[in-house]
């Protein structure tokens, strides 16, 4: 159990993360290839294929040195941060609330 364990945590580093990623995208790559080939499903080959984009998208963005972790909080205060009017903006609301 403490082998399971030691292996469980190294997973969870960067390069942990990393080495599954890679794993992941070999796998559905082949899936890809393995269905394309064998002239399956086009919905089947699309989805594989959206499938095997996202799965490069997170690993390239681990090699980058981006948590998914981080990606989220980045994102979730890029949408929740107030932004203030551009000054062409604020200046045409200005003068229609001066015309009424």
């Amino acid at each position: 159990m403490k082998t399971w364990q030691d292996f469980l945590d190294s997973l969870s580093t960067a390069g942990g993360n990393i080495f599954v990623l890679v794993v992941c995208v070999a796998a559905i790559g082949l899936f890809v290839l393995h269905t394309a080939h064998h002239g399956s499903d086009s919905a089947l080959v699309e989805l594989s294929k959206d499938t095997l984009a996202g799965f490069t998208g997170a690993l390239l963005q681990s090699l980058r040195g981006h948590s998914s972790k981080q990606q989220m909080v980045d994102r979730n205060l890029s949408i929740l941060a107030p932004t203030a009017p551009t000054a062409p903006a604020a200046a045409k609301q200005d003068s229609n609330a001066q015309g009424s």
